[in-house]
């Protein structure tokens, strides 16, 4: 089957055209599947932290909960042996005193600390903005200027085939 240098000309040009376009819409679908993807594990990162805060709060509360009974277990061993004792005054307020001391020293350290843990869930957040960010952003784009380029080339590489022929 033999083409004319016209049509051979332009079925060269038209397969550039198309390889192209295809060659763009392929880039294009890849860089919203990367974006997709790292705004899932974006959201994946947010989710996993904020269950891990919610988690921390929760075991501060059953921690302080504790503490308190343990409190009132002491400060009521310390009533009970000193009243079975006859013992009154301020040794026994004194003893009472360092118990509720210490407790409220506990409660605090692990109030604090649940606090460090939260702030650091916090950067943790913050970090995996940053990180979806950066995968979206080092995801290749297609530029339309290699778009252009690539249609151009088509069409030169037409008129080349179509050149040859004639010539």
């Amino acid at each position: 089957m033999c083409f004319d240098p016209v049509t051979m000309g332009v079925m060269s040009a038209a397969i550039g055209v198309a390889q192209s376009v295809a060659q763009f819409a392929a880039q294009q679908q890849q860089a919203k599947a990367v974006e997709k993807n790292a705004i899932q594990a974006f959201e994946n990162d947010q989710n996993q932290a904020s269950l891990r805060q919610i988690q921390e709060a929760d075991a501060l509360a059953q921690k302080q909960k504790l503490q308190n009974l343990e409190e009132a277990e002491k400060v009521a061993e310390v009533e009970v042996s000193a009243s079975t004792a006859n013992v009154t005054g301020i040794s026994v307020g004194n003893l009472v005193a360092g118990i509720r001391r210490r407790a409220s020293t506990n409660r605090q350290t692990q109030f604090e600390n649940t606090k460090m843990t939260v702030a650091q869930l916090q950067m943790e957040k913050k970090a995996s903005r940053s990180n979806a960010q950066s995968r979206i952003n080092s995801a290749p784009r297609p530029s339309a200027l290699s778009l252009v380029a690539g249609i151009g080339g088509a069409m030169l590489d037409g008129y080349n085939t179509y050149d040859k022929m004639v010539a």
